[in-house]
């Protein structure tokens, strides 16, 4: 009997990732991936550029036009600078700083190019269609120079990395983005930090739906990291940002883990991620002079571009959470798990738990010791997914299975 229950159980775990599979999307495709080898930049336009080639060191698709642009849910291809000459800002395929073997891509800029009072760089996919569930990985190195943003004075709020939009605001109504970008916060020499904003947006009008930056993540400088991006798009309840950092030799850690509008809240038919610029540098004249008046540039590299279709990434929070240790026992679990997290000053916390449509199915509120259970009671067999908040921030998130 034993046996024959162990089986049944198993059984009901198989189909119930099997049904997760399902209900997220079809089964995760890999759109296109490069290392930029041996990959040559096409810069005789001027005013943009363009990546020519077949990465040979990986397995295919592997060929910049023929497997990502002509990709039936991908547009085009480019690099755009907006304005200014290629003695202003650039990008180049150059050797890797840590490895001369390697090829990486290098965007930089060495003065205002764009109307003289801010610079752009930045890859476009643009054109897209049906993408709802997005998931890319690219690897980033900022070299030294980026040491001097810490000590420049005031704030840095707009160094932008990459942005999403659903809905671009020059294309269609409803305009709508997500934007990372690195700062750093205060007047006073700091560390530099990630930030995560959505907006929507009429012309040159933004207006803040969601925003935040995780102070608990310090940037590496001169060492390369890894960026995994997951946005999934849907609703307050549904739609879901998520990026994690893994720097060379250290831990993957959950930057971002956002549970919110990743479409324009009044969009009565969000039609997924048509434009993308996967990676960018994109910041104010007072960034750019601030490097290049200490006689340094403000460069960035990237290696390693992977981009997905329906690839759902789960939380590695439990893993090393930027903020806060925690673990869940048992999970799989028959009647009750227990989720047990780091709270010495006896915070007041919630916890949220959704089903795989990303419907709210229990609220457990003022959790003030460092425990909470969770029972199954009336709820089916399945994968749910919990989140663990105070003050509106996420302090433990992951997924939880009841057999």
């Amino acid at each position: 009997m034993i046996v024959k229950n162990t089986s049944i159980k198993l059984q009901l775990l198989i189909l119930i990732l099997l049904g997760a599979i399902k209900v997220w999307g079809q089964t995760p495709e890999l759109i296109f991936h490069s290392g930029f080898e041996p990959s040559v930049i096409d810069t005789t336009n001027g005013v943009a550029s363009d990546i020519l080639g077949i990465d040979n060191s990986v397995t295919p698709p592997n060929d910049w036009l023929n497997d990502l642009e002509n990709h039936p849910n991908i547009g085009t291809f480019s690099i755009q600078y907006e304005g200014g000459d290629n003695t202003m800002r650039l990008a180049e395929i150059v050797p890797d700083p840590v490895n001369s073997s390697n090829n990486v891509l290098k965007f930089w800029i060495k003065e205002p190019n764009v109307g003289g009072y801010k610079g752009r760089v930045q890859a476009n996919l643009y054109g897209n269609n049906n993408i709802y569930n997005l998931f890319y990985s690219i690897r980033m190195y900022l070299p030294s120079d980026f040491d001097t943003l810490k000590y420049i004075q005031g704030e840095i709020k707009w160094l932008t990395l990459m942005e999403f939009w659903n809905n671009a605001s020059w294309i269609q109504d409803h305009g709508f983005r997500i934007t990372v970008n690195l700062q750093k916060i205060g007047d006073s020499p700091d560390s530099l930090r990630l930030g995560v904003h959505a907006q929507t947006n009429i012309g040159d009008v933004f207006t803040d739906v969601w925003g935040t930056t995780n102070m608990s993540f310090v940037v590496p400088i001169a060492k390369w990291m890894t960026i995994n991006i997951n946005y999934i798009e849907g609703d307050n309840s549904t739609g879901r940002f998520y990026l994690s950092v893994t720097p060379d030799g250290q831990p993957e850690t959950t930057v971002f883990d956002i549970t919110n509008y990743t479409h324009h809240p009044s969009d009565p038919s969000p039609d997924g991620l048509g434009e993308l610029n996967p990676f960018k540098l994109y910041t104010s004249d007072d960034v750019i002079n601030g490097i290049t008046n200490t006689g340094r540039l403000l460069h960035v590299y990237w290696d390693d571009f992977e981009l997905w279709k329906d690839k759902l990434i789960t939380s590695v929070a439990n893993k090393n959470s930027a903020v806060s240790n925690f673990s869940i026992y048992p999970n799989p679990a028959n009647k009750r798990a227990v989720l047990v997290f780091i709270n010495t000053a006896q915070k007041k916390h919630t916890l949220k738990l959704h089903n795989i449509y990303g419907q709210l199915v229990r609220t457990i509120t003022n959790i003030t010791t460092d425990q909470v259970i969770i029972e199954k009671g009336n709820l089916t067999s399945g994968i749910y997914f919990y989140k663990l908040y105070n003050n509106n921030k996420i302090s433990a998130a992951g997924q939880l299975v009841f057999l």
